[in-house]
């Protein structure tokens, strides 16, 4: 695996609230602080967002297996999520999507890419794909030293294919560690 491409947290933070419309910048604040696919983000009912205990359960489907994980969110993040749901009127609509067409469908991948396409293309960052945004988390967790094992569980990595995004990444550390071995004798 080559070098990942990943943002650091103020360029996130200047891309998520550079953003205009309330929708798509929910969708990259959410996309960031769950580090989950699109489809992952798409595949959220209002049904899964518990604003008690600031979390949002993931459903994520490979093949004939379906997995199911609990993600942490920010408490500026649930009053976000709040306000979008009552601006849309979702509050009574349980098994509806938090994010929907404008016939009140679940919204398209295709369409969720071009949403989120223009939106960061306004912002110069028209490559910045959510994989990028999945990265970044993973990358900027690290660097504030949060567990691999929670950084696991809120992304739902293997931790090998963690493992491997980490080690792809080219940190300015390396130092300081050959120092620490060297240390030993």
């Amino acid at each position: 695996m080559g070098e990942i491409s990943y943002l650091e947290e103020a360029t996130i933070k200047r891309v998520i609230t550079s953003v205009q419309n309330s929708r798509d910048q929910l969708m990259i604040l959410l996309l960031y602080e769950l580090g989950c696919s699109l489809k992952e983000l798409l595949n959220i009912r209002l049904r899964d967002i518990d604003l008690e205990k600031e979390q949002i359960s993931i459903t994520s489907t490979s093949g004939t297996s379906r997995q199911v994980r609990d993600s942490l969110i920010s408490a500026p993040t649930k009053e976000r999520i709040r306000n979008y749901i009552n601006a849309n009127n979702l509050e009574n609509r349980k098994t509806a999507y938090l994010f929907t067409s404008s016939h009140n469908r679940q919204m398209t991948l295709r369409r969720a890419t071009q949403i989120l396409s223009s939106s960061l293309e306004s912002q110069g960052l028209g490559d910045l794909s959510p994989q990028v945004i999945k990265y970044s988390h993973i990358v900027n967790a690290y660097r504030r030293n949060v567990p691999i094992s929670l950084i696991r569980e809120q992304v739902g990595l293997t931790k090998e294919r963690l493992i491997s995004i980490l080690l792809s990444i080219d940190e300015p550390n390396v130092g300081s560690y050959k120092e620490f071995l060297e240390g030993v004798l």
